[in-house]
């Protein structure tokens, strides 16, 4: 399992990189995280919840703005 969260080398932004295929999406969470450094260790923490990259990534998302990603896909 050296590719999940539960790495002691993984961090919120290496999980951020590895989970996220869409560029404007990664540059969303990244940019949010870069902001946001107080949430980064809690994120990272709580990923270890979801049983799936998919559960995951539906996590992650809920860091984005309400429109940022869909507006991005229309």
């Amino acid at each position: 399992m050296s590719d999940s969260a539960s790495s002691s080398t993984v961090n919120i932004k290496t999980e951020i990189v590895r989970l996220v295929e869409i560029q404007e999406e990664k540059a969303e969470l990244l940019s949010y995280f870069t902001k946001h450094k107080d949430q980064q260790d809690d994120a990272l923490s709580d990923l270890n919840y979801f049983d799936t990259n998919e559960n995951k990534l539906a996590y992650l998302r809920t860091f984005l703005k309400p429109d940022t990603f869909f507006l991005s896909k229309c």
